[in-house]
């Protein structure tokens, strides 16, 4: 089954010569919904402590675990980058994050952006992970 789909798959998308294991893990999210696709890419890109929290915020878009704090459905996170350009800030900026500052060295912007935004930042092509800032662990 592994070396039919490898060699002669009518899909494009796919590489030929993965080892089978990847092989599984592409036609398994070829059947993935859009939505689904886009959680899959947020848990991969977003720290663990980031995640679900549009869930978790109280009626004035609030809330405060350990070195999590959220103001008015805003935070602070650090977006670390494949590439540091103008393109990448620009697709940031589209999305509502607000850059405080940038480290070029490490490819990262400083910032703030509603919580509600994480996921499609996470989705963006230009961004590598999604962190809370080094001050705030």
């Amino acid at each position: 089954m592994g070396e039919a789909l490898n060699q002669a798959s009518p899909d494009k998308r796919q590489p030929a010569g993965l080892p089978l294991a990847a092989e599984a893990r592409f036609c398994q999210d070829r059947k993935l919904s859009d939505a689904e696709k886009r959680a899959k890419v947020a848990e991969i890109k977003v720290a663990k402590v980031l995640r679900g929290l549009a869930g978790k915020l109280d009626k004035e878009g609030n809330y405060s675990s350990g070195k999590v704090i959220v103001k008015e459905g805003e935070t602070q996170v650090a977006v670390y980058l494949f590439k540091l350009d103008e393109a990448a800030l620009a697709e940031l900026k589209r999305l509502g994050f607000e850059k405080m500052l940038e480290a070029k060295a490490v490819k990262m912007v400083l910032g703030t952006v509603a919580v509600k935004k994480l996921q499609e930042i996470a989705y963006l092509d230009a961004v590598r992970w999604i962190d809370l800032p080094s001050f705030a662990k």
